[in-house]
């Protein structure tokens, strides 16, 4: 009887370990998962998508980044560069503690998707008004 309680004991452990190992590996989405995930957006121009992917370091300017026609017009921008360039080939992250930069190579030069910020375990595009 003892030997069955030390079995389900030690099974129940290595069960929870193993479902915290994997919410955890889950849940950290680096800056180049999210430049996939919000181009994806562009191109099936999903606007509310997008704009989940979207933050600003002045709250004061949150509310343009939940702003339809400002999410619009950045896909309409993104979208014709990437019509430009061609098909993305490979994403770089470059990453400076909280913040990063993705460099993202496309069939005929590079481009710069914006400056990410982390916030909350979260990476964000920052959409920076200066």
């Amino acid at each position: 009887m003892k030997i069955k309680r030390k079995q389900v004991l030690f099974t129940t452990i290595i069960l929870a370990t193993a479902g915290i190992i994997f919410a955890a590996c889950t849940q950290a989405s680096e800056p180049t998962d999210i430049a996939k995930v919000f181009l994806n957006a562009v191109e099936k121009q999903n606007i509310k998508k997008m704009g989940q992917y979207l933050a600003t370091r002045q709250e004061a300017q949150a509310h343009i980044i939940q702003d339809e026609n400002f999410v619009k017009m950045m896909c309409g921008s993104i979208g014709r560069e990437l019509d430009e360039k061609g098909k993305v080939k490979n994403m770089i992250a470059l990453v400076d503690g909280d913040t990063a930069t993705v460099i993202i190579s496309l069939e005929q030069g590079t481009m710069q998707l914006g400056m990410f910020k982390e916030a909350d375990g979260k990476w964000k595009i920052d959409v920076a008004f200066e």
